[in-house]
């Protein structure tokens, strides 16, 4: 009798404690639901069309994500701006020249500074390379 009475205590005791780490979870659930860690927020991607870019318009653009509650962006360096008859938009920097790679760092830091992750495509499909890589 005394053993079965033990294993009764210990099933209830094991009970009452999964059933707590039930709730616990499911409170952790629905208030990460509520309220998302920001690896869990949205991301954009966000078209540098022909490099055509500024330090100016990089912190605007990331500081207006961070203002609408995204946590961060994908980079892709691409044209295509003349498709479907669209005027092209006027070329910036060279892909991965200096003066490319300067707006990049440019983007880093703000991103960092603002909290926003931050991502680049390196297949774009119109730029793909840098002035420095050779056709060997």
């Amino acid at each position: 009798m005394k053993k079965l009475a033990t294993s009764l205590i210990v099933f209830l005791a094991f009970a009452a404690l999964a059933s707590c780490a039930v709730s616990v979870a499911g409170d952790g659930l629905e208030a990460g639901f509520r309220n998302p860690p920001a690896e869990a927020g949205i991301r954009c991607f966000w078209w540098w069309l022909n490099s055509n870019v500024t330090k100016e318009a990089i912190t605007r653009d990331l500081e207006e994500m961070k203002a609408k509650g995204f946590s961060g962006a994908l980079i892709f360096d691409a044209d295509g701006s003349g498709q479907r008859g669209n005027r092209r938009v006027p070329a910036g920097p060279v892909f991965a020249s200096p003066e490319w790679t300067e707006l990049f760092v440019h983007a880093c830091r703000e991103a960092k500074r603002l909290g926003l992750e931050l991502s680049l495509n390196l297949q774009s499909g119109w730029n793909l390379g840098g002035p420095n890589v050779t056709a060997e």
